[in-house]
């Protein structure tokens, strides 16, 4: 009986040893030193590595685990069951992550005081360092499992989805930028607005920091650009975001670049990019930057000024019913504008959003009155357009100042200005005794 016992002992002991060292294998040492309580240390940062997974929405599977590391040539002096100062634990892929490198690397802390290596891995990982399995390096366990093949069926995982409704700016990481706009510009009284590219993306940041398109939305990345209004140059307007007609939302600033605002919008819903400024609403489609009715079309325009640059004489007869007399004025016509606010009279504009003021720098000299310039009355200027019709002249200034313009269409290129007609003044009648033409033109677009 007690042999048997012997034996029995015998064979648990060497049952056990083979359980925990398979193959034989000599027990895993760290400079020299077996290492105290291997597969705790192993299990210690697993659970680590799972919540570090986890919180990265990264992508892992059941042969994913933590794996000591031998040299396959161990250095000269070194033991051959010697490991490394770290552990490599996977397969392990994150958003935006390489399937060539599915593992990753945790740093130990050692004491060496002892008869044994006591490893200790770290409570929690910090952007541990992504690596390959390593051509010259062996993985191993007291278990005796291997690491898998490769990632270990694993694919780089997706990112997780934005929040609802989210309006942010980001750089769009490896997602094309969306093509840039022509022409989507809103201009107020203090602040232009431009959006100079626009369009939808499956995704957006990088890395940890991507995310993807939320349930039942679609997400427009867009930059715009500010510059100066119609008036001035204050920057009082801000671009805003409205969706569906809700509450507008101030648009984040970007620092250009890969930087875009993005924004999650209903799939089948409406969004503009909203200017207030001035009085007025304006606005522009996303991501397709068209622009709303309500937009002062003449201010979207790229050319606005025009050079005139003609001079000519113009024959005047005045008359009081019985004494009449032939005086010459010299006019000259140097530049014209087109304005939705009259230049220097900004509290007058023109009459809505689809029209535009027309101003020339037209004046002329009386020989009567050297050194002196003099502003044609309005009811002497008239503006034939293309089409055959005709708009009369109105002085915005007071008292005896004379400023000219006219109501023209927002996409006003070309007319001729006429000096005709007669007007009485303080009892003499001023009359041209020939027509004269001054020919207006300003680039479209």
């Amino acid at each position: 009986l007690l042999l048997t016992l012997l034996a029995v002992a015998v064979l648990a002991a060497g049952l056990i040893t083979w359980l925990a060292w398979p193959d034989g294998a000599t027990p895993l040492t760290y400079k020299g030193k077996e290492i105290a309580a291997p597969d705790e240390v192993l299990t210690k940062a697993e659970t680590a590595l799972h919540t570090y997974v986890k919180s990265r929405h990264g992508a892992e599977n059941g042969d994913t685990r933590c794996y000591f590391a031998q040299p396959k040539k161990a250095a000269s002096g070194t033991k051959s069951s010697d490991v490394d100062e770290a552990l490599r634990c996977g397969p392990v892929l994150f958003v935006d992550g390489d399937t060539a490198k599915p593992y990753v690397r945790l740093p130990l802390d050692p004491d060496l005081t002892g008869k044994t290596a006591t490893l200790q891995p770290p409570n929690a990982l910090n952007d541990p360092t992504a690596e390959s399995q390593g051509g010259d390096l062996t993985f191993v366990r007291p278990d005796g499992k291997d690491a898998p093949s490769g990632a270990g069926g694993l694919s780089v995982p997706k990112p997780p989805a934005a929040e609802q409704d989210v309006l942010t700016a980001a750089v769009l990481g490896p997602t094309p930028s969306p093509q840039s706009l022509s022409n989507a510009r809103m201009v107020g009284r203090d602040t232009g607005v431009t959006l100079d590219a626009a369009g939808p993306i499956p995704r957006y940041g990088r890395g940890d920091e991507a995310r993807s398109v939320p349930s039942g939305q679609q997400l427009i990345a867009f930059q715009v650009s500010y510059s100066e209004g119609d008036v001035s140059g204050s920057g009082s307007g801000q671009a805003q975001l409205v969706v569906d007609g809700g509450a507008p939302r101030d648009v984040p600033e970007t620092n250009g670049g890969d930087e875009w605002v993005v924004a999650a919008v209903p799939a089948s819903g409406s969004a503009v990019l909203q200017l207030v400024n001035g009085g007025y609403t304006q606005t522009l489609t996303l991501p397709g930057g068209k622009p709303g009715a309500g937009n002062l079309a003449v201010l979207a325009r790229k050319h606005r000024t025009g050079l005139v640059a003609k001079s000519a004489s113009v024959p005047i007869r005045l008359s009081d019913g019985s004494n009449s007399a032939n005086v010459t004025f010299h006019a000259s016509a140097t530049i014209a504008s087109i304005d939705f606010w009259v230049p220097g009279h900004e509290t007058r504009h023109a009459r809505d959003a689809k029209h535009a003021i027309l101003s020339v720098k037209l004046n002329y000299t009386d020989p009567e009155s050297p050194g002196k310039t003099f502003g044609f009355d309005p009811q002497l200027l008239h503006l034939r357009l293309p089409d055959g019709s005709s708009l009369r002249a109105r002085n915005v200034e007071t008292g005896n100042f004379i400023f000219d313009v006219f109501d023209v269409p927002a996409t006003f290129t070309k007319g001729t200005i006429q000096i005709s007609g007669s007007e009485r003044v303080d009892g003499v009648t001023v009359a041209v005794r020939k027509a004269v033409s001054f020919p207006v033109s300003i680039a479209a677009g």
